[in-house]
C-alpha cells in the first residue's frame, strides 16, 4: 500500500508485478490464439487451391490436350506435393501424417496402374474402403486408430507423447472414446465411397467437376463434425492425464 507520504511499498511493487505478469499472459495467449485462427485460414485456402482448384483447371483446360487419363494423373501432381511438404514441416503429427500420406502414396499408385480416367474415379472409392478396412482392424486388435491421432494432438499441445500412450492404454474409461471416434472415420469412410459410386454411376467420367466439388464439400463438412467430436472427447479425457 501506499503511506501517507506517497511512498510506495513493497506490497504496491508486488502487485504491480503480478498486475504486468496477467496482462503479458493475456497478451500472449491472445496473440497464440489469433495466430492460430491465422495459419487454419491459410490452410483452408491452400487446401481449396490445390485439391479443388487446380484439379478443376487442369481438367478443364488441358483435357482437350492431354485426354482425361493424362490430365488426372498430372492434376493430382501439385496437390501431392502440398500434401508431402506439409507432411514434411508438421513432424509432430506422427501416426496422422503417416497414415495419410501412405493413403495418398497408394492412390497415386493405383491410379498408375488403371488406364482410363473413369478407373481413377473408381479409385476414389477403393481408397475409402481401404481407409474403411484400416479402421475395422485396429479396432479388431484393439488398437483403435483414433487413439493414436488424439496421442499425435497430445503431443501438438506439449503432453509427453509416452506418458499420454500409457495412460491411453491404461484406462478402459478413455478408450472408449477412441472406439468411437475411429468408428466415427469407418462410418464416414463407407458413406463417402457410396457417395462417389452413386455419383460416378450417374454422371461418370462427364461430369467430374460436379463429383469433386460436391465431394469436397463434404469432406470439409466430415472435418467439421470431427473437430466438434474430437473436442467434445477432450473435454472428457483431460481429467484423466
Amino acid at each position: 500500500m501506499t503511506t501517507g507520504s506517497g511512498a510506495v511499498t513493497i506490497e504496491d511493487i508486488d502487485r504491480d508485478s503480478n498486475d504486468e505478469f496477467v496482462y503479458s499472459a493475456e497478451y500472449n495467449a491472445l496473440n497464440l490464439s489469433i495466430m492460430k485462427k491465422h495459419r487454419m485460414l491459410v490452410k483452408i485456402i491452400l487446401d481449396i487451391l490445390f485439391y479443388i482448384a487446380m484439379p478443376l483447371f487442369f481438367w478443364n483446360f488441358f483435357r482437350e490436350y492431354l485426354g482425361g487419363y493424362y490430365t488426372l494423373l498430372l492434376a493430382a501432381i501439385p496437390g501431392s506435393i502440398y500434401a508431402l511438404i506439409t507432411f514434411l514441416k508438421e513432424k509432430e503429427h506422427r501416426i496422422t501424417g503417416y497414415v495419410f500420406l501412405g493413403g495418398m502414396i497408394v492412390a497415386r499408385l493405383m491410379d498408375l496402374v488403371v488406364s482410363s480416367p473413369e478407373q481413377i474415379l473408381w479409385n476414389d472409392v477403393r481408397v475409402n474402403l481401404c481407409f474403411a478396412a484400416l479402421w475395422s482392424i485396429s479396432m479388431l486388435v484393439k488398437r483403435p486408430i483414433g487413439m493414436y491421432f488424439f496421442l499425435d494432438y497430445a503431443s501438438y499441445a506439449g503432453l509427453d507423447y509416452n506418458y499420454a500412450k500409457r495412460h491411453y492404454l491404461e484406462s478402459p474409461k478413455l478408450l472408449k472414446y477412441f472406439y468411437w471416434f475411429t468408428l466415427m472415420l469407418l462410418c464416414q469412410d463407407m458413406f463417402l465411397a457410396g457417395v462417389y459410386t452413386v455419383f460416378i454411376k450417374i454422371w461418370g467420367i462427364a461430369g467430374y467437376n460436379k463429383i469433386l466439388l460436391i465431394t469436397s464439400v463434404i469432406n470439409y463438412l466430415n472435418i467439421g463434425c470431427i473437430v466438434l467430436f474430437v473436442s467434445w472427447i477432450i473435454k472428457r479425457i483431460k481429467k484423466y492425464l
